[in-house]
């Protein structure tokens, strides 16, 4: 485990909540320069996917990510992999997107459904509470 990692998973440890969802909320388009103005400037929800599937090894080469097409769905898959994995930055990554994405297509934006690895229940429903989930 890097050190960056262990100082994300120390501070979720010991924060009392969904860290990773505190972190998305400091951050803006432009924390990622041009790639963060690029996904804000995008005119539909496909293009703003599609962009940070082809991009987003600018920002990491850690996960793996991609935009699935089937039955008239789209599924929007980031898989972690590294070794030894932290939810916390996947979780920080999925509600930074999320956040441009609302605010460039819309607040009202929320995901139909989230699958996500975390541990105990409470930060379960912040992570719901977060997206929107139903």
């Amino acid at each position: 485990m890097s050190r960056v990692q262990r100082v994300w998973q120390y501070a979720d440890e010991h924060c009392g909540s969904a860290f990773g969802l505190a972190v998305a909320n400091y951050l803006t388009p432009v924390s990622l320069h041009a790639l963060g103005v690029g996904l804000w400037c995008s005119s539909y929800l496909q293009d703003f996917i599609e962009r940070y599937v082809r991009y987003r090894s600018v920002l990491s080469h850690s996960h793996f990510s991609e935009l699935i097409k089937e039955e008239g769905e789209f599924h929007f898959v980031m898989i972690d992999e590294r070794p030894l994995k932290t939810e916390v930055t996947h979780e920080a990554a999925l509600g930074f997107l999320v956040r441009i994405v609302r605010s460039s297509l819309g607040a009202d934006f929320a995901p139909l459904a989230l699958n996500v690895t975390r541990g105990a229940s409470s930060e379960l429903d912040e992570v719901a509470v977060f997206f929107v989930l139903r």
